[in-house]
């Protein structure tokens, strides 16, 4: 039996960026937890599944991270609005996202032989920035 798929989106307060993260049971009250006290500056929206979230917003620029990625994050061109999306931490992606979205689909590179991925925070951190970066102008630090 599969188990219920939900869809985590956070978007910061004024529209530059979106995470998504695809999920298995997870539960608002986890996700809130992993925010803290960053809650009141984010706007974060649960969707039932992938096709809803892709029902409700029907022109999302997409890009997937994934360790099976054959192109590099850093050859993407972000602009605001466009969402990052990640998959579970122990399994990754859904597998039907590898063929689906195929030309969508990169990597953060990690040289060395024994390397396998790095954990979801980080992986979402690495990309987040330098989509950040990229989109930097009228930003204050």
């Amino acid at each position: 039996m599969r188990r219920h798929q939900r869809v985590f989106r956070v978007r910061n307060g004024n529209g530059q960026c979106a995470i998504l993260i695809t999920a298995i049971q997870q539960t608002a009250h986890v996700l809130r937890r992993a925010g803290l006290d960053y809650w009141k500056h984010l706007a974060p929206s649960i969707y039932e599944n992938w096709e809803e979230f892709l029902e409700r917003n029907p022109r999302a620029n997409l890009f997937f991270l994934s360790t099976k990625g054959e192109r590099c994050f850093w050859d993407v061109s972000y602009r605001p609005g466009d969402y990052l999306v990640f998959g579970r931490e122990s399994s990754g992606l859904p597998p039907e996202f590898y063929g689906r979205y195929r030309d969508r689909l990169f990597r953060i590179p990690m040289p060395g032989e024994f390397h396998r991925s790095l954990n979801l925070a980080n992986a979402a951190s690495i990309v987040l920035y330098e989509a950040l970066r990229q989109n930097r102008e009228g930003v204050s630090i």
